[in-house]
């Protein structure tokens, strides 16, 4: 598969909105990319995945790094193809695992700010 991007929308209604949104952004093709979670709360989306052109080689964007592994891939995909999704399936589970950990600290400054707004009118 050819992208440029490619995104997995997740809404999850048994947490906050703030936390329950989470886009799966992979750049380039997916199959040489890494799915990153993106909350759907965040305010700046982080600047490697903003930078770079399809047309100006950017070493600093995300998008070039992915395509530069998908395009060596092509040299040889049966020898380095298994490497790379080692790597991929490596690191998307540790951003799975961190999640969790990330969703409760969320949800628990989000109860407690909720909590300090609903006493800010009593006297």
């Amino acid at each position: 598969m050819r992208t440029s991007w490619h995104f997995v929308a997740q809404l999850r209604s048994d947490l906050p909105t703030e936390v329950g949104a989470v886009l799966h952004y992979a750049q380039h093709q997916p199959v040489t990319s890494v799915y990153t979670p993106l909350y759907g709360s965040i305010s700046e989306v982080p600047a490697p995945f903003t930078r770079g052109s399809l047309y100006s080689f950017s070493d600093d964007s995300m998008f070039w790094k992915f395509c530069s592994v998908g395009n060596y891939a092509q040299l040889a995909w049966k020898y380095i193809f298994p490497d790379i999704e080692a790597v991929q399936m490596e690191l998307e589970e540790n951003f799975f695992k961190e999640r969790g950990q990330i969703d409760a600290t969320a949800k628990s400054i989000l109860e407690v700010s909720e909590g300090a707004k609903a006493g800010e009118g009593k006297p």
